[in-house]
């Protein structure tokens, strides 16, 4: 039976996944709808691609901020959702609604971070490796059984942005992988979560770009790093009741400020 696939999806990722899926559907499945930012307006990816691409071709579409993702779901006939990045939480209503085919691109290892800001907690915790996952939808958030993962080693100088970055294309590995799975007609994997793991929520990172002791040179470096994302406020030190903002060695921005 072919899968009637609502997209729903934002940032770069959610755009470069909507293309391929796009571009794969055939007998196997089919995207009906998709749901993401309507303008560019406002988004540090400067971009709108899914709704131009819905509003040029006539394929059904819906506003990300829109609370009616259940009306829009039984609209389009969808039988599963394929959630990226997309801000809010399905409800069970919704979730019974597709007979509970409903993934979710998480570009962050499960159940370790679970939540915001993978990549900049990993980089500021000194882990080696990340990776990203595609996991089952529940009513928790990233709680849900893993279908398929991957993982790959963080460089000694990763800065944030550029861990980001390969979470991306890493996340773009499971879409591809989701898509065979889907063109198989095999049934998708579902391994429960491992114990632990933590919720990491919007206000995790609050105080986190301070650094504590200019001295310390490790701190320094890690921080600069972890926070390195143009678009959002870099690490910083405090002098004289300033805010002097550091960023890692070798970038363009130390350069600049040379």
């Amino acid at each position: 039976m072919s899968a009637r696939i609502a997209v729903l999806a934002l940032k770069p990722v959610g755009e470069a996944a909507f293309q391929r899926l796009l571009a794969a559907s055939g007998d196997a499945f089919a995207v009906v709808g998709a749901c993401s930012n309507t303008s560019a307006e406002g988004t540090w990816w400067g971009s709108a691609a899914i709704a131009r691409h819905c509003a040029r071709t006539g394929l059904p579409f819906l506003d990300g901020d829109s609370a009616d993702l259940a009306r829009f779901i039984e609209a389009t006939g969808a039988d599963m959702i394929l959630s990226i990045q997309y801000s809010r939480l399905i409800g069970r209503n919704l979730l019974d609604r597709v007979g509970g085919r409903a993934l979710n691109l998480h570009l962050a290892p499960l159940p370790a971070y679970r939540g915001f800001f993978g990549p900049t907690h990993a980089l500021l915790r000194g882990d080696a490796e990340y990776g990203t996952t595609m996991h089952w939808m529940d009513e928790g958030a990233d709680t849900g059984d893993i279908c398929i993962e991957d993982r790959f080693p963080i460089a000694a100088a990763e800065t944030g942005i550029g861990l980001y970055r390969k979470a991306t294309q890493s996340g773009l590995r499971l879409v591809d992988r989701l898509i065979e799975g889907l063109a198989s007609h095999q049934a998708l994997p579902r391994t429960p979560q491992a114990g632990g793991g933590r919720y990491w929520s919007r206000n995790s990172l609050d105080g986190e770009r301070r650094i504590r002791d200019p001295s310390d040179a490790e701190e320094v470096e890690r921080k600069a790093r972890a926070f390195h994302f143009p678009g959002f406020e870099p690490a910083y030190i405090m002098e004289n009741g300033v805010r002097r903002h550091v960023h890692p060695h070798g970038s363009d921005k130390e350069r600049d400020a040379q």
